[in-house]
């Protein structure tokens, strides 16, 4: 495994994203926490939390 390896983060990344509003990722994450908040409405979840549950398929900023 090489260094090039480790900093091969963005390589699904969408280029043609204009900033104009927010991306696939940010509104797939935000359904998939409302619906943990739904499910149990009586619980506490900090940021932190939520970033970890997340960050196999989302990176923290997006979870955030």
């Amino acid at each position: 495994m090489g260094i090039k390896d480790y900093y091969n983060d963005f390589v699904g990344a969408s280029e043609d994203y204009d900033g104009s509003g927010p991306d696939s990722y940010f509104i797939k994450v935000q359904q998939q926490i409302r619906e943990i908040y739904e499910r149990d409405k009586q619980s506490v979840y900090y940021v932190r939390q939520m970033q970890i549950k997340f960050e196999k398929e989302y990176f923290h900023w997006i979870t955030y």
